[in-house]
């Protein structure tokens, strides 16, 4: 009998052999992600103060209004932002409404105005000829644009 239960302990793998073997296979089965290879993202820092110039304080005019369209709310409360001069909320709004309808021209020009206002004429400039690429056959705002264009040019 005793010879019996050696013999079947000799066939079985000891426990502990057993648990160790389990404990070496199992984390080759766990996936690790690999190290992200691209670029880092850029940190950003605050935003620097927005200097009025005295040039910037040119009166604007601005676009037609909007008739139709999800975004005209906010069209329309950049309008007033821009016209009560806080060209600076008025950025702020135009911004969502692009979001919403980023093919809308006359929202890039109100945008442009917005820019001029601040003295950002590198940035009205290139917001004139997003809304240029756009306005189709809207003459009346491709004038605009024009001349909007022409004057940030002259500044810059």
């Amino acid at each position: 009998m005793i010879n019996e239960l050696l013999s079947r302990k000799q066939r079985q793998p000891p426990f502990l052999l057993l648990l160790l073997l389990v404990l070496l296979v199992l984390p080759s089965c766990a996936v690790q992600q690999p190290a992200h290879r691209g670029k880092p993202a850029p940190i950003e820092g605050p935003k620097a103060p927005v200097v009025e110039s005295p040039e910037a304080s040119v009166p604007i005019q601005p676009s037609p209004s909007v008739q139709s369209g999800p975004a005209r709310s906010l069209y329309a409360k950049a309008n007033e932002a821009l016209a009560s001069g806080n060209p600076g909320q008025a950025e702020m709004l135009l911004e969502r409404a692009l979001r919403i309808e980023p093919r809308n021209a006359l929202y890039w020009h109100l945008l442009a105005q917005s820019k001029y206002a601040q003295g950002d004429f590198g940035q009205t400039v290139q917001f004139c000829r997003k809304s240029e690429s756009l306005a189709g056959n809207n003459n009346k705002l491709r004038q605009d644009n024009r001349n909007l264009l022409q004057q940030a040019s002259s500044k810059r």
